[in-house]
C-alpha cells in the first residue's frame, strides 16, 4: 500500500503492484471511521454498507539499463562487404584488359 487518505467526503487509497498504480476511493453517506485507540491494533479494511467504490488504474514508467545498437546493422556491414569484393574484381578485370 503507497497511501491512505480520510475526509469528510470519503478514504482514498493508492497502491502499486507490478509497475501499476491502483487508486480506490470509498465515498460513504452515514458512517463515520474512527480512529484507532489502541496503536497494536492491526489496520483493518473499512467498507461502508451504503457508499460507493471507484477504482482507477494507470502505469508508471519503469526505468531500465540502456541498450547498446550497433552503429551499421549487419546488412549494411553485408553489402558494403559485397560492394568492396565487386569493386575488387572489377579493378582485376580492367588491370588484365
Amino acid at each position: 500500500m503507497i497511501g491512505l487518505r480520510a475526509n469528510s467526503h470519503g478514504i482514498k487509497i493508492a497502491e502499486m503492484c507490478n509497475g501499476h498504480v491502483t487508486i480506490y476511493f470509498i465515498t460513504e453517506q452515514s458512517e463515520t471511521i474512527s480512529m484507532m485507540a489502541d496503536k497494536n491494533e492491526y489496520l483493518k479494511e473499512i467498507l461502508p454498507s451504503t457508499g460507493l467504490l471507484f477504482q482507477q488504474e494507470f502505469q508508471s514508467f519503469i526505468l531500465s539499463k540502456p541498450k547498446l545498437i550497433p552503429l551499421k546493422s549487419v546488412t549494411l556491414q553485408k553489402l558494403e562487404t559485397m560492394q568492396q569484393e565487386a569493386e575488387k574484381k572489377a579493378k582485376e578485370q580492367m588491370s588484365k584488359t
